[in-house]
């Protein structure tokens, strides 16, 4: 991978995987990795903002908490359900 000059006490914020390796005045090492994972990974059956006459169904691809209201109130959604009855809904989707 591409080597990312970093001193200690910086914060990494970017996404992706890190391979860290402390070494002390005595040449003794230890390494470690560690992933920024800033994507939440989902699949639903419906585009943000689309109207359909279908069922939608939203399945995550990851352990998530989805929290969803309908016409402005809380919906009581489980991951996989199918939402069938009429009426606007928002879902948000975050890592658990």
């Amino acid at each position: 991978g591409e080597k990312v000059d970093y001193a200690f006490g910086d914060r990494l914020t970017e996404e992706g995987t890190y391979l860290i390796t402390v070494e002390d005045a005595y040449g003794n090492k230890n390494s470690f990795t560690i992933v920024i994972d800033k994507t939440v990974a989902f699949d639903m059956n419906v585009a943000d903002g689309d109207i359909t006459n279908d069922p939608v169904t939203i399945a995550p691809g990851e352990k998530k908490t989805i929290v969803v209201t309908r016409n402005g109130e809380a919906y009581d959604y489980k991951a996989g359900e199918a939402i069938t009855e009429e009426g606007t809904y928002r879902a948000i989707i975050a890592d658990a």
